[in-house]
């Protein structure tokens, strides 16, 4: 397995083989904690537009994210693991959700057309993610990771003097 480090959404667009986004801290830590509430369905969209038509057709629909770190007008929720956590599964049971960020939903949209597969990446995923890739039969032939940095545009202090390769395994 060769594994090719990315980052922002240049990055998710240029990704191959499996891709992993990783938004470590909030988008791709609310969508699993939506799930773990009770919701049925998570559906990525990029402008807050789409989520809206989404709510318009079906009230049930929960709308969560952000532009810029802020909420949008109009959403259930921000992009929030906390908010999230205080919503509880009242609102989640049985419901979609539809999710805009500015960077992690971004990125995925960025790299659906490439990739193989694309998983979500986030500290809460770390060790289910690395599970299910080291358990593939047989192991992908190339990984990227892609992380999503300052609004998928800049480079976080996390991501600096790292290599964009890795030795194949």
């Amino acid at each position: 397995m060769k594994v090719v480090r990315e980052s922002l959404i240049e990055g998710a667009r240029r990704a191959h083989g499996i891709v992993v986004i990783i938004d470590v801290f909030r988008a791709f830590t609310v969508t699993p904690l939506i799930f773990h509430l009770g919701a049925r369905k998570a559906v990525f969209v990029d402008e807050p537009e789409q989520a809206l038509s989404f709510k318009s057709r079906d009230p049930d629909v929960v709308l969560a994210g952000e532009v810029n770190e802020q909420l949008i007008p109009g959403f259930d929720l921000g992009n929030s693991p906390s908010e999230v956590l205080y919503k509880r599964d009242e609102l989640f049971a049985g419901k979609t959700v539809v999710q805009r960020t500015t960077a992690g939903v971004i990125g995925v949209l960025g790299a659906v057309s490439n990739a193989e597969e694309v998983i979500l990446g986030s500290y809460v995923m770390a060790k289910a993610v690395s599970r299910y890739l080291m358990s593939r039969n047989p192991l992908p032939e190339v990984v990227t990771l892609v992380a999503m940095g300052r609004r998928g545009m800049t480079r976080s202090p996390e991501m600096k003097d790292v290599p964009t390769t890795w030795p194949t395994f």
